[in-house]
């Protein structure tokens, strides 16, 4: 799972809600840092995005996780961020690793295609060009499944975002599929990980839906052993 905060905010203890949440569907899961503006600048924090997939390559087995079933997920700019790792192969492939490692990828609220305009956002990603920061500019057919979901009261990230890299994905022919919230803004996507989240349950159960689906079956499966409630921080792309 990669935490969104605009590029500039956020680490991941605070966010071992949605590793919990997901733990009790019987998911390891692993919530990488990165590197985060003014300290660094586009595309910098991809770099850490794509050493923790690297991590997760080389040591997700030792807590009892089978390496052929990695998912990725993310919500607002973390989504950008990992639907830009399974789009723009560069950043992994400086690791050895493809977009392929990942089973499927699940999206909450993501800007996937969108012009900068604020100014710390036109500085964050360079100004001019930026067809390098939109994931539909890499949609190429070759990506794997993807879960758009967007709350329609979502003011922050319009839902043409969605609309936009849907169509791209389907005009490649590639899988994906879209959901959309009536009720829901941009925090209630996230909130739905809580005990005060609306239309918790919804959520979740197509998120886990669409992974099991993925791997072949739509059962909850929870290992003899593992406590389904177990769930792990990950690493940070800056090595601490």
């Amino acid at each position: 799972f990669i935490h969104g905060g605009r590029w500039s905010m956020g680490e991941r203890t605070d966010y071992a809600f949605i590793g919990a949440k997901m733990a009790e569907l019987g998911y390891i899961t692993v919530i990488p840092s990165y590197r985060l503006y003014p300290d660094v600048k586009w595309p910098v924090m991809m770099e850490d995005i794509a050493l923790a997939a690297k991590w997760v390559d080389q040591n997700i087995g030792t807590y009892g996780a089978q390496g052929d079933d990695i998912f990725l997920m993310g919500h607002s700019s973390g989504a950008h961020m990992a639907a830009m790792l399974i789009a723009d192969d560069t950043h992994l492939k400086q690791y050895g690793m493809y977009p392929s490692f990942f089973k499927g990828f699940a999206g909450l609220a993501g800007p996937y295609h969108f012009t900068p305009v604020e100014p710390d956002l036109v500085d964050l990603f360079g100004g001019g060009n930026y067809e390098r920061m939109q994931v539909t500019h890499y949609i190429d057919g070759g990506e794997p499944p993807m879960l758009l979901l967007h709350g329609l009261r979502d003011e922050l990230v319009l839902i043409g975002s969605q609309e936009r890299l849907a169509a791209r994905i389907r005009a490649q022919g590639a899988a994906v599929e879209t959901r959309r919230y009536r009720d829901m803004n941009h925090e209630d996507m996230l909130k739905a990980f809580t005990f005060a989240g609306r239309d918790e349950r919804n959520i979740i159960r197509e998120i886990d839906a669409f992974f099991r689906g993925l791997m072949g079956h739509a059962d909850i499966l929870v290992r003899p052993g593992v406590a389904p409630w177990r769930s792990y921080g990950g690493v940070s792309g800056r090595g601490d």
